[in-house]
């Protein structure tokens, strides 16, 4: 967990007042996979259960505006993630995950091409 908030804080990076706005707004995000996604296995992964996806993506953004009303906006990305399949993965305590769900081990905040 340590290191996944450390590359948060290393990918993720805006001005502190962007910071106190999204702080103070109901917002949330909705992904659609636009294109294919190519999937590459992890050769360094022994157990062959774990691959990096690749695809165009459009996030849809929704922020309150403070008095009732939202805006909305869109973002179109490429972006690359690491997932881990199969009997390696084990659930996330205290979810709905079972033994063997697919479950994203590392976002790319650049896509990573095969």
């Amino acid at each position: 967990m340590t290191d996944s908030q450390t590359e948060l804080r290393q990918g993720v990076v805006l001005p502190q007042d962007e910071w106190d706005s999204l702080a103070g707004e109901d917002g949330r995000v909705v992904a659609v996979v636009t294109s294919e996604i190519t999937d590459v296995p992890v050769t360094d992964d022994e157990s062959g259960d774990m691959s990096i996806g690749t695809a165009d993506v459009t996030l849809s953004f929704t922020r309150s505006d403070g008095s009732g009303g939202e805006t909305s906006y869109d973002d179109h990305v490429r972006v690359s993630v690491q997932v881990l399949c199969g009997t390696a993965s084990a659930p996330t305590p205290d979810t709905d995950q079972r033994s063997g769900d697919c479950k994203v081990v590392r976002y790319f905040t650049e896509p990573l091409e095969p």
